[in-house]
């Protein structure tokens, strides 16, 4: 579901078997099983990505591994008060992301939303509501 929706936000692409990008729903699907990410984390992170597309209609963004795990970085670190260091996501998402392209893309995100992260809860409600 995440996979989708990111892919049509940012016109994402899927892998090929050639790229070396596992497909983003086994990826994502790996990192929330890996890293034992609540539902409502994964639901922050996307209201961000929704509010980056709306913000940035023309972003795009060939695949949407990094995007994902940046934003869930993000959303892990408003909501918990102990997250895992972004080196530990890197080995979770199995080198997928190194450690510089995941620091640029998780402050690329705050730039182009303004450092603006809040999310309220109606729109985490609405958003839920609608990916089901």
């Amino acid at each position: 579901l995440s996979s989708r929706y990111i892919s049509e936000l940012f016109h994402c692409v899927e892998p090929t078997r050639k790229s070396p990008f596992p497909p983003t729903t086994s990826f994502i699907a790996n990192i929330l099983r890996r890293s034992l990410t609540p539902k409502n984390t994964v639901i922050y992170a996307l209201c961000l990505l929704t509010r980056l597309s709306a913000m940035h209609p023309n972003f795009r963004f060939k695949h949407g591994h990094v995007l994902f795990l940046s934003a869930l970085i993000l959303a892990n670190k408003l909501l918990h008060d102990e997250v895992p260091t972004n080196l530990a996501w890197c080995e979770v998402s199995t080198a997928v992301a190194n450690l510089p392209i995941l620091n640029m893309m998780e402050r690329d995100i705050c730039q182009r939303l303004d450092w603006n992260l809040a999310v309220k809860y109606d729109d985490l409600v609405a958003l839920e509501n609608d990916l089901r």
